[in-house]
C-alpha cells in the first residue's frame, strides 16, 4: 500500500485470505525487492552483461500429475494470484 510517496502497509495473501498490516517501518524481505519497487524505489535488472544470479532453489517432484494438478490449478484460481510461471 502506497501514499504519501512512501509504504504504508504490506497486503498479505494468506490461507484465509488477505492481510492488511500498517507497521511503522516495513523491510522488504522478499528477496526480489517487490516491496521497494512497488515503492517506487529505484533499480536495476542484471549486471552490466544483463546476467542475473540463476537459481538457487531446485527440487524434483516424483510422482507429480501434471493433468490433475493443472485441472485443480484451473478450478481454484483464486489461489493461484500472484504465482509465477502458472501454466494455466
Amino acid at each position: 500500500m502506497i501514499g504519501r510517496g512512501r509504504v504504508e502497509g504490506v497486503i498479505f495473501e494468506t490461507k484465509s485470505g488477505p492481510i492488511v498490516i500498517q507497521p511503522k517501518v516495513v523491510v522488504d524481505c522478499t528477496g526480489d525487492g517487490d516491496v521497494a519497487a512497488q515503492a517506487g524505489a529505484p533499480y536495476e535488472v542484471g549486471n552490466e552483461a544483463g546476467w542475473v544470479q540463476p537459481m538457487t532453489l531446485m527440487f524434483l517432484v516424483a510422482g507429480f500429475e501434471r493433468q490433475v494438478f493443472a485441472a485443480y490449478a484451473k478450478s481454484h484460481r483464486d489461489q493461484w494470484h500472484g504465482v509465477h510461471g502458472l501454466w494455466t
